[in-house]
């Protein structure tokens, strides 16, 4: 972008026009491009917020995820945006931190709570830590979004199995996923989520729906 720019300073040049009224038209336009390029250089640049989670992307990408954490963390000190909050806690799940995921993820649905992607992640992050209340409170606001949400209704089930608290429950919500898509039949048949919970009599005839 400044080798772009530099080469349109150079087309723009006033020494190089032919008439004085082509140099007085240079001299204009070329302090619009100046100012254009500073606008953009203190929205982009690499210390604003933009430019510090542009930064975090790109650390992210490339598998550093301590200086990816660090890029957004910085670009969340200038500017409490949301994605700043939901990239470092994306980033975190990569590392390994779930719980500050979960709060990262939290902090950016709470932020933006209509953004049905967030919470989409907050549940799947709190099904993966074994809280599983939470997670369907989660699933739940899903639900109430698109009911027929086949792959909502499935990890809702899994959430119930994988509890152990109301296998008829886990059963009643894969009956309706699979109901909806006949394709997680078959990966609920591979999935270790569901093992314990097959032989279940709550489970006799689920295959069949």
């Amino acid at each position: 972008a400044t080798e772009a720019f530099e080469d349109l300073c150079t087309l723009l040049d006033p020494e190089t026009a032919r008439t004085p009224q082509l140099r007085e038209r240079s001299e204009q336009h070329l302090e619009k491009v100046r100012q254009a390029h500073h606008l953009l250089k203190a929205h982009f640049g690499e210390d604003t917020a933009e430019g510090l989670n542009a930064k975090g992307l790109e650390y992210h990408k490339a598998g550093r995820h301590a200086d990816a954490i660090e890029a957004f963390s910085d670009a969340i000190e200038k500017d409490k945006q949301y994605s700043f909050y939901y990239n470092r806690g994306l980033t975190r799940v990569q590392a390994g931190d779930y719980e500050k995921a979960i709060d990262d993820v939290k902090h950016a649905t709470i932020m933006e709570p209509d953004r049905l992607e967030l919470r989409e992640t907050l549940a799947r992050l709190h099904l993966r830590m074994a809280k599983y209340g939470l997670a369907r409170r989660e699933y739940e606001v899903l639900r109430r979004q698109d009911p027929r949400n086949a792959a909502v209704l499935y990890d809702i089930a899994v959430s119930w199995a994988l509890e152990g608290s109301s296998v008829g429950k886990a059963s009643a919500e894969l009956r309706k996923a699979i109901a909806i898509d006949r394709s997680l039949r078959d990966k609920a048949m591979a999935d270790p989520d569901f093992r314990d919970v097959m032989d279940h009599p709550a489970f006799q005839g689920w295959k069949q729906v």
